[in-house]
C-alpha cells in the first residue's frame, strides 16, 4: 500500500493512508497529523473500525486531529485490520492486541514522534486501548478510555445471561457496510441494492427484526459482533475480556462514563480495577448515553453544567475536552506542567452538579436495604405480614417494551432517561413504590436487588428497574438490571446487579423499583424460542423469604457538591 497524498490545514500537515506493516505482513493505514514545525511531538494514537475520516467528527472522541497538531501534538488516526483502508480480514475484536501492540511501537517510530504514545478514543475504541496496553507496549504512556467495557459478558455481548441484542443487531448491521464494499466493490449496481437493503432492514428493526435476529444477519451475509454467534464463550471474550487483567496495562488511565451508557459498569470496573493495582486512575461520570453529551437527555434536562463542554465539568482547566488533552499533554510530555484535575469527578442527578470525590464509590456510602412489600409498597422496614407473595402472568412472546436506559440500539430506541408509565401499565410489571420523601436521599455506588422468586417457565429473564417518581407522576428510569434464571419453577433468591448511579430522590419525590421478566428488544426475549405460551411469575415479599432492594446511600452532609 502506498503512502497516498498529503495536504495541510492552518499550520498543519496531513499525510494519508500511511502504511503500518504488522508482523504477519497485514497493511494497517493510517492518517498522520503534525504541526508544520517542531521535533519530538508527544504522540496521540486512536485506532478505530469506523473509518479513520470519521473522527473529524470530534462530537465522539473529544479530540479534532487538526486542532490537536496546531496545539503541538502528532495524532495519529488508524483504520483496525480488515476496515476501510486498512488490510486483512474483519473479525471484530479478534486482532486488536497484537495488531495495537504494535501500532503503538510504529507510531512511536515515526518522524519527529517523542517517542512517548498515547491512546485515545472509546468504545470499541476503548477497548482497541486496553488490549493493546495488556500487551505492554514500551512506548505506551496513557490511555484516555471512553465509556469501554471491562468484561464483554457484562455489556456488550450479554448481561446477566442475556443476549444484548438491541445493540448487536444494529452493530452488525452497520459495521457490515463496509464488509459489503469489499467483497461486492467490483459489482457498483449490486452492491448498492445490498446496502440499501441493510438501510431498509435497520429501519425495520423496530417492528420486526429484532424478532429475527439470526435471520437477519445470514440474510445479508455481514458479521455478527458476538452475540449471536456465541463466541461470547469463546477466543473473541478471552481477547476482549479486561476483567482481572487491567492491572497489566500498568499506565496513566483516565475513565469517562455516562450514568445511561450501555458500558457504564464496566468504565467504573476499569477504573477501580486500576486504583486498586496501585496505578495512577482518573474517573469522570455525567449524565450522558452512549452518544449523548449535551444536556438534555432522554426526556429530562440536566442543566447546562451537565454539557461535556461546560466549564463546571472538570476544574480548574473546565470542559472535559480541553482537559483531557491537558490530562494527555501531561502525561507525554518529558518535563509534564502540573496537573491539577480532581481524581473522581461524578454528575450529582436529581440535584443536576458536579461532585468531587476522593474514591469512587463514596467512602461514606452505606448499603441499605429496602423491602418489597405485599401491597405494592416499598419501605426500609420489612412487612408485618407473615409469609407472602405476590405474581402475574406474561407471555414471552408479548415482552415488556425497552423504554430509555443504558442503551445503543436505533433511533426507535433511545437511551437515557424517560417516562415509564406506559410500562408500569402493564399487566405484567410489577410496582413497588415508597411514602413521599420528607428529606432528600442520597444513592451514589452500585445498586442490587435480592429477588426470592420463581415462575412456571423452565426459564425467566427478571429485570428489575430502579425509577425516580415525580410529584407529577411521572416515573424516571434511574437504573436496571436483567438475570436469566434456569430450572425457575421453585422459589429461590437471585442477585440482579442494577449497575451504579449518582442519584439524589430529592424530598416530595418517591422511589418505585419494577420487576418483571423482559425489556424488548435491548434484551433478547425467551418469546424469540418459547413458544409455550402464558406463564405465572411469582415473588416472595413477606416472611421468611423476604425481596430487598439495596441502595448505596450516602448521609446527609448539607455540603455542596
Amino acid at each position: 500500500m502506498a503512502e497516498g497524498p498529503g495536504g495541510g490545514t492552518a499550520g498543519v500537515t496531513v499525510r494519508f493512508d500511511v502504511p503500518a506493516t504488522m508482523a504477519d505482513g497485514v497493511v494497517l493505514a493510517s492518517d498522520v497529523y503534525a504541526p508544520a514545525a517542531g521535533d519530538d511531538l508527544p504522540t496521540l494514537l486512536l485506532r478505530t473500525p469506523y473509518g479513520k475520516q470519521t473522527v473529524l467528527e470530534t462530537a465522539w472522541t473529544g479530540i479534532d486531529p487538526v486542532a490537536a497538531a496546531q496545539a503541538g501534538f502528532l495524532v495519529v488516526i488508524q483504520d483496525t485490520r480488515g476496515r476501510f483502508a486498512s488490510g486483512g480480514e474483519w473479525e471484530p475484536l479478534r486482532h486488536e492486541a497484537s495488531d495495537g501492540a504494535e501500532s503503538v511501537e510504529w507510531a512511536a517510530r515515526l518522524p519527529r514522534s517523542s517517542g512517548r504514545v498515547a491512546m485515545f478514543g472509546g468504545s470499541y475504541s476503548g477497548s482497541t486501548q486496553w488490549q493493546a496496553a495488556l500487551e505492554q507496549p514500551p512506548s505506551l504512556a496513557a490511555l484516555s478510555a471512553t465509556m469501554t467495557w471491562a468484561d464483554p459478558r457484562d455489556g456488550v455481548f450479554s448481561r446477566g445471561g442475556v443476549l444484548e441484542l438491541g445493540l448487536d443487531l444494529p452493530w452488525s448491521l452497520v459495521t457490515g457496510i463496509d464488509d459489503l464494499v469489499r467483497r461486492h466493490g467490483d459489482d457498483e449496481v449490486g452492491l448498492m441494492t445490498r446496502i440499501d437493503a441493510v438501510l431498509d432492514e435497520l429501519d425495520d428493526l423496530g417492528e420486526a427484526g429484532y424478532r429475527r435476529p439470526r435471520e437477519v444477519l445470514a440474510r445479508h451475509g455481514v458479521r455478527d459482533l458476538g452475540s449471536l454467534a456465541a463466541v461470547d464463550r469463546g477466543p473473541v471474550a478471552s481477547t476482549a475480556d479486561l476483567a482481572g487483567r487491567q492491572r497489566r496495562a500498568g499506565v496513566p488511565t483516565l475513565h469517562t462514563g455516562g450514568w445511561y451508557d450501555i458500558f457504564l459498569q464496566g468504565t467504573i470496573d476499569n477504573h477501580l480495577a486500576m486504583v486498586e493495582a496501585g496505578h495512577d486512575s482518573w474517573l469522570v461520570v455525567g449524565p450522558w448515553s452512549h452518544e449523548n453529551f449535551t444536556q438534555a437527555v432522554g426526556q429530562v434536562d440536566f442543566g447546562i453544567r451537565a454539557r461535556r463542554d461546560s466549564p463546571a465539568v472538570l476544574p480548574p482547566v473546565g470542559p472535559w475536552p480541553d482537559a483531557q488533552l491537558a490530562w494527555l499533554r501531561h502525561h507525554l510530555e518529558a518535563a509534564p506542567v502540573p496537573l491539577d484535575l480532581p481524581r473522581v469527578r461524578v454528575f450529582v442527578m436529581g440535584r443536576n452538579q458536579w461532585r468531587t470525590e476522593a474514591v469512587w464509590p463514596p467512602a461514606s456510602a452505606r448499603d441499605t436495604e429496602v423491602f418489597l412489600h405485599p401491597d405494592g409498597g416499598l419501605a426500609p422496614v420489612p412487612s408485618a405480614a407473615g409469609p407472602a407473595t405476590i405474581g402475574f402472568s406474561y407471555d414471552p412472546a408479548d415482552p415488556v417494551p425497552t423504554v430509555g436506559g443504558n442503551t445503543f440500539m436505533t433511533a426507535q430506541f433511545p437511551a437515557g432517561p424517560f417516562d415509564q408509565s406506559g410500562v408500569e401499565a402493564r399487566a405484567d410489571v410489577l410496582t413497588f413504590t415508597s411514602e413521599v420523601l420528607d428529606t432528600d436521599l442520597e444513592v451514589a455506588g452500585r445498586v442490587r436487588a435480592h429477588l426470592v422468586a420463581s415462575s412456571s417457565a423452565p426459564t425467566v429473564d427478571w429485570v428489575v428497574r430502579l425509577c425516580d417518581v415525580h410529584p407529577d407522576g411521572r416515573s424516571i428510569n434511574v437504573c436496571d438490571g436483567v438475570l436469566r434464571v434456569e430450572g425457575a419453577d421453585q422459589p429461590r433468591a437471585h442477585t440482579i446487579d442494577l449497575w451504579s448511579t449518582s442519584m439524589v430522590f430529592l424530598a416530595g419525590h418517591r422511589l418505585r423499583v419494577h420487576v418483571t421478566t423482559s425489556s424488548f428488544p435491548r434484551w433478547e426475549t425467551t418469546g424469540l424460542s418459547d413458544t409455550g405460551g402464558t406463564h405465572r411469575a411469582v415473588i416472595h415479599v413477606g416472611g421468611e423469604h423476604r425481596s430487598t432492594l439495596v441502595l448505596p446511600v450516602l448521609p446527609p452532609t448539607g455540603d455542596s457538591p
